[in-house]
Protein backbone atom coordinates (compact mmCIF):
# COMPACT_ATOMS: atom_id res chain seq x y z
CA UNK A 1 0.00 0.00 0.00
CA UNK A 2 1.23 3.39 -0.95
CA UNK A 3 2.00 6.05 1.65
CA UNK A 4 1.01 8.69 -0.94
CA UNK A 5 -2.42 7.14 -1.39
CA UNK A 6 -2.89 6.80 2.35
CA UNK A 7 -1.96 10.47 2.86
CA UNK A 8 -4.28 11.60 0.06
CA UNK A 9 -7.18 9.60 1.53
CA UNK A 10 -6.63 11.40 4.84
CA UNK A 11 -6.57 14.76 3.04
CA UNK A 12 -10.04 14.13 1.60
CA UNK A 13 -11.57 14.95 4.95
CA UNK A 14 -9.23 17.81 5.76
CA UNK A 15 -10.48 21.30 6.52
CA UNK A 16 -8.82 22.90 3.49
CA UNK A 17 -11.08 22.25 0.50
CA UNK A 18 -8.34 23.04 -2.03
CA UNK A 19 -6.15 20.31 -0.51
CA UNK A 20 -9.11 17.93 -0.44
CA UNK A 21 -9.86 18.63 -4.09
CA UNK A 22 -6.22 18.16 -5.06
CA UNK A 23 -6.14 14.87 -3.13
CA UNK A 24 -9.32 13.75 -4.89
CA UNK A 25 -7.86 14.49 -8.32
CA UNK A 26 -4.61 12.70 -7.46
CA UNK A 27 -6.56 9.67 -6.21
CA UNK A 28 -8.74 9.73 -9.31
CA UNK A 29 -5.63 9.73 -11.51
CA UNK A 30 -4.17 6.81 -9.58
CA UNK A 31 -7.50 4.97 -9.88
CA UNK A 32 -7.29 5.19 -13.67
CA UNK A 33 -3.95 3.37 -13.70
CA UNK A 34 -3.89 0.95 -10.79
CA UNK A 35 -5.76 -0.62 -7.91
CA UNK A 36 -3.70 1.25 -5.30
CA UNK A 37 -6.70 3.35 -4.19
CA UNK A 38 -8.97 0.29 -4.16
CA UNK A 39 -6.84 -1.07 -1.31
CA UNK A 40 -8.50 1.69 0.77
CA UNK A 41 -12.08 0.99 -0.31
CA UNK A 42 -13.09 0.41 3.33
CA UNK A 43 -11.99 3.94 4.19
CA UNK A 44 -13.96 5.27 1.21
CA UNK A 45 -17.08 3.44 2.44
CA UNK A 46 -16.66 5.20 5.79
CA UNK A 47 -16.08 8.59 4.15
CA UNK A 48 -19.25 8.32 2.04
CA UNK A 49 -21.12 8.87 5.32
CA UNK A 50 -19.02 11.81 6.50
CA UNK A 51 -20.85 14.85 7.89
CA UNK A 52 -19.34 16.98 5.10
CA UNK A 53 -21.18 16.76 1.78
CA UNK A 54 -17.90 17.60 0.05
CA UNK A 55 -16.20 14.56 1.58
CA UNK A 56 -19.22 12.35 0.76
CA UNK A 57 -19.14 13.51 -2.86
CA UNK A 58 -15.42 12.78 -3.18
CA UNK A 59 -15.76 9.36 -1.54
CA UNK A 60 -18.66 8.37 -3.80
CA UNK A 61 -16.73 9.49 -6.86
CA UNK A 62 -13.73 7.41 -5.84
CA UNK A 63 -15.87 4.37 -5.08
CA UNK A 64 -17.29 4.58 -8.59
CA UNK A 65 -13.83 5.15 -10.09
CA UNK A 66 -12.51 2.02 -8.38
CA UNK A 67 -15.35 -0.26 -9.41
CA UNK A 68 -13.19 -1.69 -12.19
CA UNK A 69 -10.81 -3.08 -9.56
CA UNK A 70 -13.58 -4.66 -7.45
CA UNK A 71 -12.87 -8.34 -8.05
CA UNK A 72 -13.66 -9.02 -4.39
CA UNK A 73 -17.17 -7.57 -4.90
CA UNK A 74 -16.89 -5.27 -1.89
CA UNK A 75 -18.94 -2.63 -3.69
CA UNK A 76 -21.67 -5.20 -4.25
CA UNK A 77 -21.80 -5.80 -0.51
CA UNK A 78 -22.27 -2.08 0.17
CA UNK A 79 -24.50 -1.25 -2.79
CA UNK A 80 -27.62 -0.40 -0.76
CA UNK A 81 -25.67 2.02 1.41
CA UNK A 82 -23.96 3.50 -1.66
CA UNK A 83 -27.24 3.94 -3.53
CA UNK A 84 -28.84 5.61 -0.53
CA UNK A 85 -26.91 8.70 -1.62
CA UNK A 86 -29.19 9.02 -4.64
CA UNK A 87 -31.26 10.97 -2.12
CA UNK A 88 -28.38 12.35 -0.08
CA UNK A 89 -29.36 15.01 2.45
CA UNK A 90 -27.66 17.56 0.18
CA UNK A 91 -29.29 17.63 -3.25
CA UNK A 92 -26.10 18.74 -5.00
CA UNK A 93 -24.29 15.65 -3.66
CA UNK A 94 -27.19 13.49 -4.86
CA UNK A 95 -27.17 15.07 -8.32
CA UNK A 96 -23.41 14.70 -8.74
CA UNK A 97 -23.55 11.08 -7.59
CA UNK A 98 -26.49 10.23 -9.87
CA UNK A 99 -24.43 11.38 -12.86
CA UNK A 100 -21.73 8.84 -11.96
CA UNK A 101 -24.08 5.86 -11.84
CA UNK A 102 -24.00 5.00 -15.57
CA UNK A 103 -20.23 4.59 -15.25
CA UNK A 104 -20.64 2.42 -12.17
CA UNK A 105 -23.22 0.26 -13.98
CA UNK A 106 -20.86 -0.11 -16.96
CA UNK A 107 -18.09 -1.35 -14.67
CA UNK A 108 -20.40 -3.49 -12.53
CA UNK A 109 -23.01 -4.91 -14.96
CA UNK A 110 -24.23 -7.34 -12.30
CA UNK A 111 -25.51 -4.29 -10.38
CA UNK A 112 -27.23 -2.66 -13.36
CA UNK A 113 -30.76 -3.75 -12.39
CA UNK A 114 -30.25 -2.74 -8.74
CA UNK A 115 -28.97 0.69 -9.78
CA UNK A 116 -31.81 1.31 -12.25
CA UNK A 117 -34.40 0.23 -9.67
CA UNK A 118 -32.91 2.59 -7.08
CA UNK A 119 -32.97 5.47 -9.58
CA UNK A 120 -36.55 4.73 -10.64
CA UNK A 121 -37.82 4.40 -7.07
CA UNK A 122 -36.01 7.38 -5.55
CA UNK A 123 -38.21 9.87 -3.71
CA UNK A 124 -36.92 13.35 -4.40
CA UNK A 125 -39.80 15.05 -2.59
CA UNK A 126 -37.41 15.61 0.33
CA UNK A 127 -35.83 18.44 -1.68
CA UNK A 128 -37.27 21.87 -2.45
CA UNK A 129 -39.43 21.89 -5.60
CA UNK A 130 -36.80 23.24 -8.00
CA UNK A 131 -34.12 20.85 -6.85
CA UNK A 132 -36.58 17.96 -6.63
CA UNK A 133 -37.44 18.19 -10.32
CA UNK A 134 -33.78 18.52 -11.32
CA UNK A 135 -32.78 15.46 -9.30
CA UNK A 136 -35.68 13.49 -10.77
CA UNK A 137 -34.61 14.52 -14.28
CA UNK A 138 -31.01 13.48 -13.56
CA UNK A 139 -32.20 10.10 -12.24
CA UNK A 140 -34.40 9.49 -15.29
CA UNK A 141 -31.51 10.35 -17.62
CA UNK A 142 -29.09 8.10 -15.74
CA UNK A 143 -31.58 5.20 -15.71
CA UNK A 144 -32.19 5.62 -19.45
CA UNK A 145 -28.46 5.69 -20.14
CA UNK A 146 -27.93 2.53 -18.10
CA UNK A 147 -30.90 0.79 -19.76
CA UNK A 148 -29.52 1.73 -23.17
CA UNK A 149 -26.42 -0.22 -22.27
CA UNK A 150 -23.79 2.48 -22.59
CA UNK A 151 -20.49 0.70 -22.20
CA UNK A 152 -17.55 1.76 -20.06
CA UNK A 153 -15.93 3.67 -22.93
CA UNK A 154 -19.12 5.72 -23.36
CA UNK A 155 -19.20 6.87 -19.74
CA UNK A 156 -16.44 6.76 -17.22
CA UNK A 157 -16.30 7.27 -13.49
CA UNK A 158 -12.83 8.72 -14.10
CA UNK A 159 -13.66 11.31 -16.76
CA UNK A 160 -13.39 15.09 -16.65
CA UNK A 161 -16.85 15.36 -15.05
CA UNK A 162 -15.68 13.16 -12.20
CA UNK A 163 -12.51 15.19 -11.82
CA UNK A 164 -14.58 18.34 -11.45
CA UNK A 165 -16.72 16.87 -8.64
CA UNK A 166 -14.54 17.91 -5.76
CA UNK A 167 -13.21 21.22 -7.04
CA UNK A 168 -14.47 24.08 -4.93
Amino acid sequence: MSKEVEYAIKQLSGRILRDSGNAYNALLGTSRKSSDVYAYIGELFALMNDKSSHVRTCALGLICANAKWDEQKKIDGHIDEILSHITDEKPITARQFIKLLPGLAAKKPELKETIVNALNNADFSVYPDGMSSLAAKDAAEAAAEIAAGVDESGHSCCDDESAALCKR
